[in-house]
């Protein structure tokens, strides 16, 4: 996996949060923390786009023979 700096994880994750993608918690402590973890609505696309990516290799040849026989292999 590349590296990343710490500046560019932030500027990442800054921009995930002002989507709405992500919700940021700050502990403060000793140690001052922060914690992001996806939104509920950033969660269900994830599911959502999940069963599409791991249903790819059960239903994607088929659709790939039925475009093939609708207007010819391209």
């Amino acid at each position: 996996m590349p590296r990343i700096s710490p500046k560019s994880l932030k500027q990442s994750l800054r921009g995930l949060e002002r989507s709405s993608l992500v919700s940021r918690t700050v502990y403060d402590g000793s140690q001052r923390r922060v914690e992001y973890a996806l939104t509920t609505s950033a969660a269900a696309c994830w599911r959502r786009s999940r069963r599409l990516v791991l249903g790819w290799p059960r239903t994607g040849r088929k659709l790939l023979d039925a475009q093939e026989a609708a207007v010819g292999p391209s």
